[in-house]
């Protein structure tokens, strides 16, 4: 059984992997980074399916199909997209940021966040700790959190 700081290391040593081989030119933001800011430094995108996202998500994301149908309320903001660990989104942003835009990736995605505490909610905009994983091997959540796939 590993211990929630050897998942986190898990999750990076992922990333970085994926980093190194699929958009390597990609800024990315750590969690902690983004935990510090403020909501109107940002605008969080989920690049995930909806049947990922209607377990949960970040607090006060937008999906991508939302922002693609109406883009532009969030002109000047910086974008901070986000899926499971990060190769996703990691590619979505490399397309935003080749068609001009502001992006970034968040490091390690919403299992990052979930290790952070970061807050998740649900369709109905409840406070949850129910997250979206592949399956068991990616269930690399900490400790107090409930894996679904």
């Amino acid at each position: 059984m590993q211990s929630d700081a050897e998942r986190l290391d898990v999750i990076y040593q992922l990333y970085e992997g994926y980093r190194a081989s699929a958009f390597a030119g990609v800024p990315d933001v750590e969690v902690a980074n983004l935990l510090a800011g403020t909501a109107s430094e940002y605008l969080l995108l989920d690049v995930r399916k909806t049947g990922e996202r209607v377990v949960s998500t970040i607090a006060n994301a937008i999906s991508v199909e939302d922002f693609e149908r109406e883009p532009e309320p969030f002109t000047g903001r910086k974008l901070v997209v986000y899926c499971t660990i990060g190769f996703r989104s990691g590619r979505y942003a490399g397309k935003l940021r080749a068609e001009g835009l502001n992006a970034a990736n968040l490091r390690g995605g919403i299992l990052a966040w979930a290790h952070a505490r970061g807050e998740l909610e649900d369709p109905q905009g409840l406070k949850t700790r129910r997250v979206h994983v592949y399956g068991k091997p990616w269930n690399l959540l900490p400790d107090g959190y409930e894996a679904v796939w």
